[in-house]
């Protein structure tokens, strides 16, 4: 039989803290034990802890690579492989780089050169999106070593009640009228995210009806308020700040329409857009910017709709069609469920990563390869 591969597993997130890379970061693991004998490396704390991190992991990966025991190196992100590479030896086995977005465009110029200089020396970078891997060929990787692999989630558990329930609930902790129609959008509120564009040019032409309920922080929760009072929307746009994993099941089962309108801003992209996969799986209806990793995400007409990044009326008409008849749109949110559910499962992406990170060749039986 053949022997299971022994990889080392360097990420500089991982539960206990929460968010989506945290969670792709636990998925990826749990899949790799499935095939191979896993060493992690994993920060597991605030990001604030990366100064003793950082030299902590290289040293867990220059060791691994001096034994002569380990297959394979996979690092979590760029900043990782980055941090490490000046220092594993020239017999080092072969290194997979998971790459996302925002660790190869990140705005400080010294770790840009840094990660340009060592990106292109990987053995295999696997991208979360075809955006994502366009920017790291741009850096010079060799596109044949550049693979794309759309993250995976664990899909949620239906939510306890009727979805008419969950939207009552919503208006009630909220405290907006009782026959308000809801919408939502979730993450950190950054500029890239476009909720103070939505919020000054697209609520004020949405029917009345219309709140949005914004839930997360960030640097950009100013200039949305901003935005609120400029237009007079303070009863119809309600930040709700960080929330935690009941809420957050609760505003994708409750809305009506969940939105995602990204701007282009540049050195700070989309990798992928996760949280759109999270809310379709849910049951919401997504409307999403055309842009970036949402690409990946969200499939025109089958798992959700695009609209152009800043076309005021395509959003409007778009989702003032969605609100005025309320029982299609929930037909559609359900049929659009079903087809993202089967697209982003955590079993699918579990069945490609082996061959995606170099642990097992195409066309091999990996559950062949990874018995003992």
């Amino acid at each position: 039989m053949t022997a299971r591969p022994k990889v080392v597993f360097v990420t500089r997130r991982y539960p206990p803290l929460v968010g989506g890379m945290e969670t792709l970061a636990r998925a990826v693991h749990l899949a790799l034990d499935e095939y191979a004998d896993t060493t992690l490396v994993s920060l597991g704390r605030s990001q604030r802890n990366l100064v003793w991190f950082l030299p902590y992991a290289t040293f867990r990966a220059r060791r691994a690579a001096r034994g002569g025991h380990v297959d394979r190196l996979v690092f979590g992100d760029a900043m990782a492989y980055a941090a490490a590479r000046p220092f594993l030896p020239r017999s080092a086995p072969p290194c997979t780089v998971m790459v996302h977005g925002l660790d190869l465009t990140f705005w400080f110029r010294p770790y840009r050169a840094l990660v340009r200089a060592a990106l292109p020396h990987a053995a295999r970078v696997v991208a979360n999106s075809h955006s994502t891997a366009s920017i790291a060929i741009a850096m010079g990787v060799d596109p044949s070593r550049c693979v794309v692999l759309n993250p995976g989630v664990e899909i949620p558990p239906d939510w306890p009640g009727s979805r008419a329930e969950a939207a009552n609930l919503l208006r009630s902790r909220s405290g907006v009228a009782p026959d308000a129609q809801l919408l939502g959008t979730l993450g950190r509120l950054v500029k890239r995210k476009g909720v103070a564009w939505f919020v000054s040019e697209v609520m004020p032409r949405l029917p009345e009806r219309a709140v949005l309920l914004v839930a997360g922080s960030g640097s950009e929760e100013a200039a949305i308020r901003e935005a609120v009072a400029q237009r007079g929307l303070e009863s119809r746009v309600k930040l709700l700040g960080s929330v935690d994993d009941e809420d957050r099941a609760l505003l994708f089962a409750g809305c009506d329409v969940f939105v995602m309108p990204n701007i282009r801003v540049p050195g700070d992209v989309e990798g992928f857009g996760l949280v759109a996969i999270e809310a379709s799986n849910s049951g919401a209806l997504v409307v999403a910017a055309r842009l970036e990793g949402i690409l990946d995400a969200v499939v025109d007409g089958t798992t959700g709709y695009l609209c152009e990044p800043l076309d005021v009326d395509a959003w409007v008409e778009r989702v003032t069609g969605l609100l005025a008849d309320p029982d299609a749109t929930r037909a559609l949110a359900e049929r659009f469920e079903r087809e993202s559910r089967s697209r982003s499962s955590y079993e699918r992406m579990a069945r490609e990563l082996p061959v995606a990170l170099g642990i097992v060749e195409r066309g091999t039986d990996s559950g062949a390869a990874a018995q003992q």
